[in-house]
């Protein structure tokens, strides 16, 4: 008979991983809304801020593994 090993998870282990995603949800969330929400202030329209907006969300995500890795590092 097959024995089936229990993954054991440890509370520290969980409280890091909420976290870590926590900081990255705001790490990837905040800046692109504060940004849209400031161009859409100072400039007024809604297409460029949009733009801008995106821009940002996915250069976030584009570095998305360097700012996981750094945080991983903080944490630890």
């Amino acid at each position: 008979m097959e024995s089936i090993s229990k993954i054991v998870f440890s509370t520290e282990m969980i409280f890091r991983n909420v976290w870590l995603s926590a900081f990255l949800a705001m790490t990837f969330s905040l800046p692109p809304i504060g940004i849209f929400l400031a161009s859409y202030g100072l400039i007024g329209c809604l297409a460029i801020s949009i733009t801008v907006g995106f821009a940002v969300h996915f250069f976030t995500l584009a570095l998305s593994a360097k700012i996981s890795n750094l945080y991983l590092r903080m944490m630890s």
